[in-house]
């Protein structure tokens, strides 16, 4: 080991000489090492300056994590051969290969999404701070290394890109403060239900779900903060994943999901059906009572089997065994609360998570059944541009296992606004009232979480549009 470099050791030093012989002969080569960092809370590092690409709390799986800067950056003009991307990359990368690797996600479609985002971005970061659920924090380090570089030059390099170790001070958070507008009025809103219900009762479809959109904005010599807001989402949402894809110069993509799209370790995969929707009690006697009349509703079951058969029958023909809950079960979170079926399978054969992920994509949570109608429905009848919303987010590592999450709950936020997305599924018995009041309860997730501090005319002048 190199004094006073605890990162370099004999492992260390057999990856940096094989990185340097590879770049020598022309080949792409990185190399990545990890370090002990005991008693970091990794969202603490989350800055006001969005510093970070990628950020990530699983309250269930207990994994904390935030991406630096990247050092590669994989964003294919279409996403037809994005797994082999992600997989010459991780080939260029020498060194210590434990843990998440790569993070990123993908559009909801290629045809609703934002302009001055790509379909599909994965970013192999500089610095990585992940604290497990055993409460131990790591860093990981990975820098490129050219085929002139010596040991002494990739050194540097790995230690000009530490992560910062100072907690940051939060924002002020105040739902009452930030102003929400409605981008489609309540009127057009409860005419698209009805004529989506109309569609699905004449057979057309079996569901779709409708996304509206929301403009939020701070309130007067305020603006949003975005590493305040993360910290606030996972307090609230202890249960839920929070979540935060950030692009330069396009904002910072972010929400707390209760819905986990796929999560896969060696063989087992396992996901569940998330739909079905009613709000939270003031009581414990009350929240009983709407729990049990969500389970006892003939059009929540309905929206939510289509869900539990169309996952069932998407993993099926790729598992030797598929267990699924005979009935859904309530699960409970901040605003409101769902009906969920959890699926767990023993694949034939190790899989990508990161196929698996665009194979259950979209699920009949999110848009529709069957898949191709309902996304030509989208497509022709949506105002909105749904970008990223509800689509696959998620980190693998070197093995391309790992966990994508559905990005619900979700707002594209930079300094000076945010935008929002909220949707709801409809089935036959539909009631386009009922839906407008369940889409502003579901809003709450993210209205609630959003935080804000005194303005920076240094961010405004220079940071995101």
């Amino acid at each position: 080991m190199v004094v006073g470099v605890p990162f370099w050791d004999a492992t260390t030093t057999v990856a940096v000489q094989q990185a340097c012989a590879a770049a020598r002969a022309g080949a792409t080569a990185y190399v990545r090492v990890r370090l002990s960092y005991p008693g970091i809370d990794p969202f603490q590092v989350l800055g006001h300056s969005t510093d970070h690409t990628f950020a990530w709390s699983d309250g269930t799986r207990r994994l904390t994590l935030v991406a630096g800067p990247a050092a590669a950056i994989i964003e294919p003009r279409n996403d037809a051969n994005l797994e082999q991307l992600c997989h010459d990359l991780r080939a260029s990368v020498h060194g210590d290969l434990s843990g998440p690797l790569f993070f990123g996600g993908c559009a909801f479609s290629s045809s609703s999404n934002w302009p001055d985002w790509p379909l599909a971005r994965f970013v192999l970061p500089q610095w990585l701070l992940i604290r497990d659920a055993d409460g131990a924090t790591n860093c990981y380090l990975t820098v490129r290394v050219h085929a002139g570089d010596t040991q002494v030059d990739v050194l540097t390099k790995l230690r000009s890109v530490l992560p910062p170790q100072s907690a940051e001070p939060d924002g002020r958070s105040d739902e009452g403060c930030i102003h929400v507008t409605p981008v489609e009025s309540k009127a057009s809103w409860m005419e698209r239900v009805d004529a989506a219900a109309t569609t699905v009762a004449e057979g057309a479809l079996a569901k779709v779900v409708l996304a509206r959109e929301v403009l939020l904005t701070p309130p007067e010599g305020y603006q949003f903060d975005a590493g305040s807001t993360l910290r606030r989402l996972r307090k609230l949402h202890s249960g839920s994943i929070t979540f935060s894809m950030h692009i330069d110069g396009h904002g910072t993509f972010l929400g707390a999901t209760p819905e986990t799209l796929v999560e896969v370790h060696d063989t087992e995969v396992q996901t569940h059906a998330l739909a079905g929707t009613i709000r939270r009690g003031s009581t414990e006697e009350e929240d009983q009572r709407l729990a049990q009349a969500l389970f006892e509703s003939a059009k929540d079951r309905v929206e939510h089997r289509v869900v539990v058969d169309a996952m069932v029958d998407t993993l099926r023909p790729l598992c030797s065994e598929l267990a699924v809950s005979e009935v859904p079960h309530p699960i409970r979170l901040s605003q409101v609360q769902h009906l969920a079926t959890p699926i767990v399978g023993r694949l034939k054969a190790r899989q990508n998570a990161l196929t698996l992920a665009r194979c259950l994509h979209p699920t009949p949570a999110v848009g529709g059944w069957p898949r191709s109608s309902a996304a030509q429905y989208l497509d022709e009848q949506e105002p909105t541009r749904r970008g990223w919303y509800a689509a696959p987010i998620g980190w693998m590592d070197s093995e391309f296992q790992g966990v994508f999450g559905v990005a619900i709950r979700s707002a594209l936020i930079s300094p000076e606004s945010a935008r929002a997305w909220v949707g709801a599924g409809i089935v036959g018995a539909s009631d386009p009232d009922a839906e407008w009041r369940e889409t502003a309860l579901k809003l709450r997730t993210i209205v609630s979480g959003l935080a804000v501090r005194k303005q920076d005319d240094s961010t405004l002048a220079g940071g995101d549009q």
